[in-house]
């Protein structure tokens, strides 16, 4: 893919390639606003976007500088190592590197943080079993093979610009999505034409399968969160919706096919021929059903609660139109996920024959 000559890479212990660095702030003296946890860091994504603050947490935290790479250091099967580019504090869960720029340069790093090669070195020398964790007197002594200064900034400026690309249809992803959740809200706002979801549709219950009856078979089985297995025999004929019951109560899913829905789940059968089943679908995306969540040991929602909900039910021609302008959007969001998907193939692929692939 690209032209390398691995006759010049050089052998450099992990010690050598980065600094650990553990300066210790505490969240509740500091006028630092940003703190990120492992749970703000994306799996396999070089960028930090999400964040919380210092008043979020207690106990003691890293201070962390741009540049910085806030690395997973715990469960690093999960592949988390996010490139700062702010002043704050993270995790002591995390562990905070900062290149040499003797030996790697800064621009190039982060890549190598997210190689197969690194990634696997570090799941295999993780300490533990529940949860597995890098001790840096470990790591510091792994031995890795680089490029030769003048060659990185080469190779960096390629991985930049591919990851260019990538934002730009994450971007416009975003932005189309923003237009959907926009589309939701009208419906959710509109005054007039509103109607009772009891004088629509009915809501039915799942019926239970055991875990061992959900492993063969045709027809999707689906619970509250999705599919959970498959059945030789279907109970409702697709097309058709899913709401969550128990456990992810409230989530609404769309089935395309013939499909089996468990007793964490009510499905819908519409009573007339006025609604489509397809408007009915984002009618309910509109409302927030998740909000009628009863707090119990297993979080639950009440049919009668969700019958009682009143939705915005247009004319038949004007549900046809709508439903079109969702198929658009979503039309245009999957073949921006499909490029996504395709161009960080292509930036994966690179960086790991820039640094090897599995250790």
């Amino acid at each position: 893919m690209i032209k390398l000559d691995p006759s010049k890479y050089r052998t450099y212990k992990f010690v050598n390639m980065a600094f650990n660095i553990s300066e210790h702030v505490d969240p509740s003296d500091t006028d630092l606003d940003i703190y990120v946890g492992l749970e703000h860091l994306d799996p396999e994504c070089i960028h930090i976007r999400h964040r919380g603050v210092p008043s979020d947490v207690k106990g003691i935290k890293l201070r962390v500088y741009p540049g910085d790479i806030i690395f997973g250091k715990r469960r690093a099967y999960q592949r988390k190592a996010g490139l700062v580019e702010f002043n704050g504090i993270c995790s002591a869960h995390a562990m905070v590197v900062r290149a040499n720029p003797k030996v790697i340069l800064p621009e190039l790093f982060p890549f190598f943080m997210h190689s197969d090669l690194f990634m696997h070195r570090a799941v295999d020398i993780s300490e533990g079993s529940l949860s597995p964790t890098i001790k840096w007197k470990i790591i510091s002594e792994e031995e890795f093979r680089l490029p030769p200064l003048d060659e990185q900034k080469r190779l960096a400026d390629l991985l930049w610009s591919v990851d260019k690309t990538i934002e730009h249809y994450i971007k416009l992803a975003n932005e189309i999505h923003m237009i959907y959740l926009l589309q939701l809200k009208e419906i959710r706002e509109h005054k007039e034409r509103r109607k009772k979801i009891g004088d629509i549709a009915n809501l039915h219950y799942g019926e239970g399968l055991k875990k061992k009856d959900r492993c063969n078979g045709t027809y999707p089985v689906i619970g509250s969160s999705g599919i959970v297995g498959k059945h030789s025999n279907f109970l409702v004929e697709g097309p058709g919706i899913i709401i969550g019951r128990k456990g992810s109560a409230g989530k609404i899913i769309w089935v395309k096919n013939n499909f089996w829905p468990i007793d964490t789940t009510f499905w819908v059968e519409i009573k007339n021929n006025t609604v489509m089943l397809k408007y009915f679908f984002y009618a309910l995306k509109s409302i927030n059903l998740a909000s009628l969540t009863i707090t119990t040991a297993i979080p639950g929602i009440n049919r009668n609660d969700i019958l009682s909900k009143k939705i915005y039910i247009p004319e038949y021609s004007i549900q046809s139109k709508i439903i079109k302008k969702f198929e658009e959007i979503w039309t245009t969001i999957d073949s921006l996920n499909a490029q996504i998907a395709c161009t960080r193939n292509i930036q994966k692929q690179i960086i790991n024959q820039i640094f090897g692939g599995k250790s």
